[in-house]
This record gives structure tokens, sequence and C-alpha cells, in this order.
């Protein structure tokens, strides 16, 4: 199991702590930076032209999917088998994170997706390759998920292009689509305008938002934390004129 321990006085700090979705042998050499036996996986792992989407679910969490490309129509199959990936909760509580992979049918989760951003066509690329990017593409600076599984998404794109055949020529394409992507509203700021949650005891205080959207920052951080000392004296002090 690969854990990047970041030591950190951020007391919003996250850490992956868990990849069991990944293959075993992947993720040791991963971590022993062992390339010969990365390249030897690589090598021997059953390549195809995947299309890669950024999509993001009706609770507003970024993920990727990708299909193997087999005509232009965006993911019209429903039935077809498509590889899942994405950064999420392993332990709210414990504050860690997991990187999970799964290959499922799209008619599983077609409804649950609310926007599809289209990032381009990768070839020569397989599901060893997937698990590479995803390993790299693992935040180095956690604060909360909604932005980190933003940026998880968008850096795992960036690393697949290494692995990709053709991934020099399409570098410039699959660039540009990540930027369409954030002007459109593919951003942490802008998905956590749309965010509806009442799972946290803050919600009504804060208007109805999910307490990860106001601390996606570190403004918001800022004022977390000084509300978080202000809070009981004001109810102290409330308390005590009654």
């Amino acid at each position: 199991m690969v854990e990047k321990v970041l030591r950190s006085y951020d007391p919003f700090a996250y850490k992956v702590n868990n990849v069991s979705d990944l293959d075993v042998g992947v993720v040791r050499a991963f971590k022993d930076k062992d390339k010969s036996s990365l390249n030897s996986k690589l090598s021997f792992a059953d390549k195809s032209a995947y299309k890669v989407y950024i999509c993001v679910n009706n609770s507003y969490h970024a993920f990727i999917l990708c299909t193997r490309y087999y005509s232009d129509t965006i993911m019209s199959d429903t039935l077809l088998d498509v590889t899942r990936i994405e950064l999420c909760f392993e332990d709210e509580k414990a504050r860690m994170y997991k990187i999970r992979r799964k290959l499922e049918a799209f008619v599983n989760i077609k409804n649950n997706i609310k926007k599809a951003y289209s990032i381009g066509i990768f070839h020569d690329v397989s599901e060893v390759a997937f698990q590479c990017a995803a390993l790299q593409a693992s935040p180095n600076v956690y604060s909360v998920l909604l932005d980190d599984c933003v940026e998880f998404s968008k850096r795992f794109c960036k690393e697949l292009l290494k692995y990709a055949s053709n991934g020099n020529s399409i570098r410039t394409e699959v660039e540009k689509a990540i930027r369409n992507a954030t002007a459109s509203g593919f951003t942490a700021e802008k998905l956590s305008r749309e965010m509806q949650s009442s799972g946290y005891w803050m919600n009504s205080f804060l208007g109805g938002s999910d307490i990860s959207t106001f601390v996606a920052n570190r403004k918001g951080k800022f004022l977390l934390v000084i509300l978080i000392i202000v809070y009981p004296i004001v109810v102290t002090l409330l308390m005590s004129r009654k």
C-alpha cells in the first residue's frame, strides 16, 4: 500500500491512505521507483484506444471515466464497460483518502452523471497505465475533497499523456479541453456554489452549504477557525441572558 505521509500543521490536511483497488505489483513498483518492473507491466498489458472524460456526479464530485474508443458517439452504449477512477474519502473523520478504481457497465452510473467533459482519445493505453497515472496524480497538498478530486481528475489526464502513443500530439488538445472544462464551471469554487447538503452540523449556520465547500480555500479555513473560537462565546452570552 502506498501511503504518502504529509506532515502538516494544517488541521484540514488529508492523506491518501488506501490504494487497495489498484494492483499490488503496480503499487509496489511505483513505491519502490522500480522503472524496469513498471515498464514490463506496461509492455504486457492489454492496450487499446480510450476516450477519457472528466465527469461530475449529482453530488458535485469529480471523477474520471475511461471508455474504449469505438466511435465519436459520446458514451451511447449503456452496456459498455467503463473504468471509473476517482479520489474519494476512505475515512472522513480520520482525514484519509482512497484512490478508487472500478470497472463497471456504463448503465450503472449514467444517471448519476451531471456533467461530462470530453478530454481526448488516448491511444495504446491500458489499465496499468490508468493506475500509474492515478498514483502520479495523487495530490501532494491535501485540503478537502471537493477541491482535491477536481485537481486529481485534471492531473490524471495530463499524467496519462505519458503512457499514450499519441501523447505528444494530443497534449495541446488535452490541455485546452481541461481549460475549457474549467471555464465552463469545472472548478471547486463554481461547483461549491451549486452544492446542497445537510450532512454537517454547521449547515444551517452557513446557509445550507456543505462544510467542505466552505473550507475549500484558505480564506474559508481561516474564517472557520475564527468561527469555532467565537461561536461558543456567543452561545454562552446568549444563554446567560435567559
